[in-house]
C-alpha cells in the first residue's frame, strides 16, 4: 500500500504531509487545552490535598490564603511529654523588630499555580499538561523560614533540657593560679531538624505535629590544646589587676578574669592564647553595664484639651550606654601593651523625638481606643494600675517601631512608685511589687487590637481572671517576659493616652488614619471544666484558722477569637487568637492549729 502510494507522491510532499498530521495531532489537544483551561489552573496539581486543575484564580487564592489562615494557627512541637503549639506569625522573643518565624506569601504561591503548564517550550508544556492524567503534582506553598526565630521560640519552651558541651578553658583563683577545666560533650535538642521538617511539612501545605530531638553537642575546643600554651598562659596572666575608669568610678579585672577572658585561636596553624573580645564583653555587660547605663527619657505629649493639637508636658533626656564594642578594644589593647589601667567608653541613646518638632508629628485623630474593667480590686493593686497607666500616657511610637510594654514601663519597683502585693509564694507569703499591672497589658492588646495593628506577642494568662473578662481578650505581662508587643505600621506616629475614670481603664491611641478597618468576633468560650478541690496550706505565719488566699477557685476554659484588618489596597489579613485557662484551686495558707478545734477562718484574699 505504501509503496504504491510513494508512486503517486514525491518523498518531500510524503514528508510534509506527516509532518502536517503530526502538528494537527499536537495542535488539536493544545487547542482544546487553552479553551477549557484559558486563566484556569491546569490539570495536575494538588494543594492541601483539594485537585485544582480548573480552578479560577479567585478560587485557587481563596484556597492558598484559607490554608496559611490555618497554619498560621499554631504548628505543634512536641518532646517527650511536653507540647508547645508556635504561632508562626509571633517573632523571636528577643529580637526587637524582628521578622515573624515564617512569611508565607500567597501571590507567589498563585503565580507557581497559574505558570503550571505555561512555558516557552509547546512540547513541553503539551507534556505537562497531559501529565494531570498520568500523576498528580503538589503546589509548593511558597514562604520565607526564619530559623533562627524559630530555634528562639522552642529554646524558651524546652530550653531547660539543652545541656551544651562545654569547651575546655582556663580557670584562676584568687591567688593567681591557674588550672585547665576539660571540656564536656552535651546533648541539645537538634532546632535544624526540627525547622527542616517544618520548612518540608510547610511546602506540602500541611501541620503535622513535629517532634523534637535530641543530639549529641561536641566540644570545639579540648584541653589537650592548652598542653603547648602554659608558658604563654602565665605570662599573658603574671600582671597585676587592670583598672576600668570611667568618670569617678573604678572597677578592677583580676587575674581569674583575665583568665575568662582567654581562648584558643588558630596562628599559622598553631593554637594561640588570645584575649576574646565577645569575653570581654560579656563580662562587662554582666559586671559593669548596669552601674552605667541610664536609659533615654523619652518627652510625653498631650492633646490639648477641646483641640485635636499635641503639646508637651514633660522634656525628654538623652540617655547613656557602655559602648562594649568600643571598651572592650581599649582593654585588649592595654592589656597587650601591659598597661595598668584603661577608660571605658560610652555611647549617647537619643531621645526619639525633640521638643522643637513636635508639631510636625501629624497626629490628628484617634485611631484606637481599648478598655477593661477593674471593680474590686484593693488599694494597692489600684496604685499599681494608675502608675503603670501614668507610665505609658504620653509615650510615643514611631513609624515602623515594635512598641514593648515592659521595655515601656521600664522599672517596676519601689522606686518607680509602684506598691506591693502579697502573693503565696511556696508557704510563705511575701510582697511583691507591681501586681496588677496586668490590667495594663491587657488593655493594651484591646487598644492594638482596635486600631488594626499586627501583635507580635502576647500570652494569656494561665487561668480565668474576672478583671479581664470576656475570656480570651486578655494579655499577662511580668519582667521580663511574657510581654505584649504590636507594631505601628501605620506610616506616622501613635501617641498613647490613658484615662481612669471609676473603675474603667482607658488607652486612647491617637494617630492619622489610614484607611484601614479592623474588626474582631466576640470571643468563643468552650471546654469548660470545674476546678479541682481547695488546697489548704498550713502555716505558723498566721494565727490559728485565719486564712490568707491567693486566689478564689477559677473554672479552666478554652477561648479563641478571630481578628481581621482590611487595608486601603484591599489587602485582607486573619488571625485566630486562641487561650487556654487551666482550671485554678483555691489556694490558702491557713493558720496551724495544736488542738483538733479550729477558729472560724477569717479570709484575708491577696491580690495579684
Amino acid at each position: 500500500m505504501l509503496d504504491s502510494i510513494k508512486k503517486y507522491i514525491h518523498p518531500v510532499t510524503l514528508t510534509a504531509v506527516i509532518i502536517f498530521f503530526v502538528l494537527l495531532l499536537l495542535f488539536v489537544p493544545y487547542y482544546w487545552l487553552e479553551k477549557t483551561y484559558q486563566g484556569k489552573v491546569y490539570p495536575g496539581l494538588t494543594f492541601a490535598g483539594s485537585m485544582i486543575g480548573g480552578w479560577t484564580p479567585n478560587e485557587t487564592r481563596a484556597l492558598i490564603e484559607n490554608k496559611i489562615k490555618t497554619l498560621n494557627e499554631g504548628v505543634m512541637f512536641s518532646y517527650q511529654n511536653k507540647s508547645l503549639i508556635v504561632n508562626l506569625q509571633a517573632s523571636s522573643l528577643n529580637i526587637d523588630n524582628a521578622s515573624p518565624i515564617v512569611e508565607f506569601d500567597a501571590d507567589k504561591t498563585l503565580s507557581t499555580a497559574m505558570a503550571y503548564g505555561r512555558g516557552n517550550n509547546l512540547v513541553a508544556d503539551l507534556w505537562t499538561r497531559f501529565g494531570g492524567w498520568r500523576k498528580q503534582t503538589i503546589l509548593p506553598l511558597s514562604f520565607v523560614f526564619h530559623q533562627d526565630a524559630l530555634k528562639q521560640v522552642l529554646q524558651a519552651d524546652f530550653g531547660a533540657v539543652d545541656h551544651p558541651a562545654i569547651n575546655a578553658a582556663l580557670q584562676a583563683d584568687g591567688n593567681g593560679n591557674f588550672k585547665v577545666i576539660s571540656e564536656k560533650s552535651g546533648q541539645v535538642l537538634n532546632y535544624q531538624a526540627a525547622g527542616q521538617a517544618l520548612s518540608a511539612e510547610l511546602a506540602r501545605g500541611v501541620d503535622s505535629q513535629i517532634t523534637l530531638r535530641l543530639v549529641t553537642d561536641e566540644p570545639t575546643v579540648f584541653a589537650k590544646d592548652f598542653n603547648n600554651v602554659t608558658a604563654q598562659t602565665a605570662a599573658l596572666l603574671d600582671r597585676p589587676a587592670l583598672v576600668l575608669l570611667y568618670n569617678n568610678q573604678k572597677w578592677s579585672a583580676k587575674k581569674k578574669d583575665l583568665a575568662g577572658w582567654l581562648d584558643l585561636a588558630e596562628n599559622n596553624n598553631q593554637p594561640q592564647l588570645q584575649f576574646q573580645t565577645d569575653k570581654i564583653k560579656t563580662w562587662l555587660a554582666a559586671k559593669i553595664s548596669s552601674s552605667v547605663d541610664q536609659p533615654a527619657i523619652e518627652p510625653k505629649f498631650n492633646i490639648a484639651t477641646g483641640s485635636d493639637s499635641i503639646v508637651q508636658f514633660a522634656t525628654g533626656q538623652d540617655g547613656i550606654e557602655l559602648d562594649q564594642d568600643v571598651s572592650a578594644l581599649n582593654i585588649v589593647n592595654a592589656l597587650s601593651n601591659n598597661a595598668t589601667s584603661t577608660a571605658l567608653v560610652t555611647k549617647v541613646q537619643p531621645v526619639s523625638v525633640l521638643a522643637d518638632n513636635a508639631a510636625t508629628l501629624n497626629i490628628k485623630e484617634i485611631v484606637g481606643v481599648g478598655t477593661s474593667n477593674f471593680a474590686l480590686s484593693p488599694p494597692n493593686r489600684r496604685h499599681n494600675i494608675a502608675t503603670g497607666a501614668a507610665a505609658l500616657s504620653g509615650l510615643l511610637i514611631k513609624p515602623g517601631q515594635e512598641f514593648s510594654t515592659i521595655k515601656a514601663l521600664g522599672d517596676i519597683g519601689a522606686a518607680s512608685g509602684y506598691l506591693p502585693e502579697l502573693v503565696i509564694k511556696g508557704k510563705k507569703t511575701v510582697p511583691e511589687y507591681g501586681g496588677g499591672l496586668c490590667q495594663v497589658g491587657t488593655t493594651m492588646f484591646r487598644v492594638a487590637i482596635n486600631a488594626g495593628l499586627p501583635i507580635t506577642e502576647r500570652q494569656n494568662h494561665s487561668y480565668r481572671v474576672v478583671y479581664y473578662e470576656p475570656a480570651g481578650t486578655d494579655a499577662t505581662i511580668y519582667s521580663p517576659q511574657p510581654d505584649l508587643k504590636f507594631m505601628n505600621d501605620t506610616g506616622n506616629y501613635l501617641l498613647i493616652q490613658s484615662a481612669i475614670k471609676g473603675n474603667i481603664l482607658t488607652f486612647t491611641l491617637w494617630g492619622t488614619r489610614d484607611g484601614r478597618a479592623a474588626s474582631s468576633t466576640y470571643p468563643v468560650i468552650y471546654n469548660i471544666v470545674k476546678p479541682p478541690a481547695p488546697n489548704l496550706i498550713p502555716t505558723t505565719d498566721l494565727k490559728p484558722g485565719q486564712q490568707k488566699c491567693s486566689e478564689s477557685a477559677h473554672n479552666g476554659a478554652d477561648a479563641y477569637f478571630d481578628y481581621m484588618v482590611t487595608y486601603p489596597d484591599g489587602k485582607k489579613t486573619s488571625r485566630r487568637f486562641k487561650s487556654h485557662y487551666v482550671p485554678w484551686q483555691k489556694v490558702c495558707l491557713v493558720g496551724a492549729t495544736s488542738t483538733s478545734a479550729t477558729a472560724p477562718a477569717v479570709e484575708v484574699p491577696i491580690q495579684q
